[in-house]
C-alpha cells in the first residue's frame, strides 16, 4: 500500500512539473528573433539564399520551439556594418528580440559581435567569415556555426603547389577582412610548400570595372588567384575573359558557389577553388535538404542558404535545450555554444 502512495506521489510530482513548465512556456508569449540578412543592393540575391534557408527551418518545425511561437523579425543589413549595427540595436531595443541571427561579409560579422557583447544579446552569425569573430576578436555574446575564410585556403595552398605544380601567384581579391584573410591562408601553405606570391591586387566591393587591375597583373604568374563576393563574381570572370590573359584563373569558391553558378556563362569553365560546402555533396542529409529546397524556391541551394538552414535547426536546438526559456540569458547562450 505504501508503495502505491509513493509511486503515484512522484508519478503527480513529475506530472505538476512538466504541467508548470509546458505552462510557463505558454505564457511567457512568442519567442522574438532577430533576422540580418541583405535584402537591397548589391547582395540581395545573397540575402535571399540566406533568408529562404533560415525560413525553411522555421516552416519544418511550425514555428515553434520549447512549448513557445517563434516569431521573426526581418531587417535588411545591406551588408554595409553601419546599417547592421543600427539594425540589430533597433531589434533589441525596439523589438525586444531574444536572439538575431544572420549576417554575411567579414565587416558585418565583426561589427554587429561587438554590439551584441555590449548588449548581451545572443548573436548567431551564418555567413560572416572573418577569421577574427572566433579568434582575436571574439566576443561572448556572439556565436558563429559557420567557417572561417581562411579555412578551405589552408589545404588549397599546398595542393595547388603539388597538384597543379604552380610556382608562381598573382592575387586579386575583395578589398576587406575576408579578402585578407583567404590571401593569407592561401599564401601561409602555397609558399609553405616552395611557392611565392609575386603580386597582390585588392578591388572595393562596388568595383564595375576591372580594366586597370587587369592592366597591372603580372604575366610572369603561374596563375591568377582570385576571391570575388557578391556581384564582382559576376563581373570580374567576364572582364577577365574578355582581356585576353592566357594564364588559369583559380581561387576561393565564393567566385562561382551555387548562389552565382547559374549566372555564369564559359567564362568559369576550368576555374578550380575549394570551398567548404557543394550542392552535389552525396550525403543523405543534403540530397534530402537540396530536394526540398529546391521544391521550396525553384532553385539550387548555396552555401549562403545552407548555413542559414543550419542556424535555424541550431536555434531550434536550443530553445528546446531550455525549454523555451530565453529570458533566462546567460543558460540560453550556454545552450547555443
Amino acid at each position: 500500500m505504501k508503495k502505491s502512495f509513493y509511486f503515484v506521489l512522484i508519478l503527480s510530482f513529475f506530472l505538476l512539473a512538466g504541467f508548470s513548465s509546458g505552462a510557463f512556456a505558454a505564457g511567457k508569449g512568442p519567442i522574438k528573433i532577430g533576422w540580418l540578412a541583405p535584402m537591397t543592393g548589391p547582395w540581395a540575391e545573397v540575402g535571399k539564399d540566406m533568408t529562404n534557408g533560415f525560413l525553411m527551418a522555421m516552416e519544418e518545425v511550425g514555428y515553434k520551439a520549447g512549448g513557445r511561437k517563434l516569431q521573426v523579425i526581418k531587417e535588411d543589413s545591406r551588408a554595409n556594418p553601419d546599417t547592421a549595427t543600427t539594425k540589430f540595436r533597433k531589434l533589441v531595443s525596439h523589438d525586444k528580440v531574444n536572439v538575431a541571427g544572420g549576417l554575411v561579409t567579414a565587416p558585418n560579422g565583426l561589427a554587429v559581435a561587438a554590439i551584441a557583447d555590449r548588449m548581451k544579446t545572443p548573436m548567431i552569425i551564418a555567413c560572416s567569415a572573418a577569421d577574427d569573430n572566433t579568434q582575436r576578436k571574439r566576443y561572448k555574446w556572439a556565436t558563429r556555426i559557420g567557417w572561417t575564410g581562411s579555412q578551405p585556403m589552408f589545404p588549397f595552398g599546398e595542393w595547388v603547389y603539388k597538384k597543379l605544380g604552380y610556382r608562381k601567384i598573382a592575387t586579386i581579391a575583395v578589398d576587406f577582412q575576408f579578402g585578407y584573410d583567404t590571401v593569407a591562408g592561401f599564401q601561409k601553405t602555397f609558399e609553405e610548400a616552395g611557392g611565392k606570391i609575386i603580386q597582390k591586387q585588392w578591388a572595393p566591393v562596388n568595383t564595375m570595372d576591372y580594366g586597370p587591375y587587369l592592366a597591372r597583373m603580372s604575366r610572369d604568374a603561374d596563375a591568377i588567384w582570385c576571391n570575388m563576393v557578391g556581384s564582382m563574381s559576376l563581373k570580374f570572370p567576364k572582364q577577365y575573359k574578355e582581356a585576353g590573359i592566357n594564364l588559369p584563373l583559380i581561387g576561393n569558391g565564393t567566385t562561382s558557389d551555387e548562389y552565382i553558378l547559374p549566372a555564369q556563362g564559359d567564362e568559369i569553365l576550368g576555374f578550380i577553388s575549394p570551398l567548404h560546402y557543394s550542392g552535389a555533396l552525396l550525403t543523405e542529409a543534403n540530397r534530402k535538404f537540396q530536394k526540398a529546397y529546391q521544391a521550396r524556391v525553384k532553385k539550387h541551394a548555396s552555401y549562403y542558404a545552407t548555413h542559414c538552414y543550419e542556424l535555424g535547426m541550431w536555434l531550434v536546438k536550443a530553445i528546446n535545450a531550455v525549454k523555451g526559456n530565453v529570458e533566462d540569458k546567460e543558460n540560453f547562450l550556454k545552450a547555443i555554444q
